[in-house]
């Protein structure tokens, strides 16, 4: 399980199969949906979450060793670091 609490007092809850929740007060949590991503269930398996500078929440995957950014309700597959 990962967990991170970002800038703005949301908490963030990633799980190892069940995906990604966030809760704004702490008590009632919401399923982040990745529907915008082909294929969303492979990345039900959360390893990691941060929050950059910016504001953008990254969540690192065991899918492929991808991540998404997660950004004003929109995820972004990253396919290639560097």
């Amino acid at each position: 399980m990962s967990v991170l609490e970002d800038k703005k007092g949301t908490l963030w809850v990633g799980t190892r199969g069940n995906g990604l929740f966030y809760s704004d007060n702490k008590v009632d949590f919401f399923e982040v949906p990745f529907f915008a991503l082909q294929n969303q269930d492979q990345f039900k398996l959360v390893r990691a979450i941060y929050q950059d500078m910016e504001g953008s929440i990254w969540i690192g995957t065991s899918y492929n060793t991808r991540i998404i950014r997660y950004n004003n309700g929109i995820p972004e597959l990253i396919e290639n670091i560097s």
